[in-house]
């Protein structure tokens, strides 16, 4: 076996590991590649909202929403623009980037993506990619019907 080989194979065994594991949403500390800004990082860790998974908590909810705009100044549809990244962060492999991608890909949440074709999603994709140039590589259909099937099995939290 040459050592391209090991590390390949390698690799493989970490990625059946994680699968068979049931490898979790992830969940990132603020600002989260452009998730929130500086300003609104600072602002919301005083509140002590300093991840994804907090600023989710914070802001599904309307009152909830309201009450954090008026503790930071954070209007409340910036804060639900950020929540619906958030929530999108619950889904198994999508990070900051991809989540940012759906959102001008017409798939403001979780709730809206488990409705989405993977045909025509990736389509989309691909469009609003070409126009905001997001991300490198996007991800295969079928890995957009596996994001689509994990969305389905998620609570609606917004």
């Amino acid at each position: 076996m040459t050592a391209a080989s090991g590390i390949r194979l390698g690799a493989a065994l970490v990625v059946v590991c994680l699968m068979s594991l049931g490898a979790s949403a992830s969940h990132y500390r603020l600002p989260a590649s452009g998730i929130a800004s500086k300003s609104e990082t600072q602002a919301l860790a005083k509140q002590n909202v300093r991840t994804t998974q907090a600023l989710l908590k914070a802001s599904a909810k309307v009152k909830a929403r309201r009450a954090l705009s008026k503790s930071t100044g954070i209007t409340t549809d910036r804060l639900r623009e950020m929540a619906s990244l958030c929530d999108l962060l619950r889904v198994d492999g999508i990070g900051p980037s991809i989540a940012r991608l759906l959102t001008v890909s017409a798939v403001a949440d979780s709730s809206v993506l488990r409705k989405q074709s993977a045909g025509s999603l990736l389509g989309r994709m691909k469009a609003a990619n070409a126009k905001h140039g997001i991300m490198e590589v996007l991800p295969s259909e079928q890995t957009l019907a596996s994001w689509i099937k994990s969305a389905s099995g998620l609570p609606k939290l917004l």
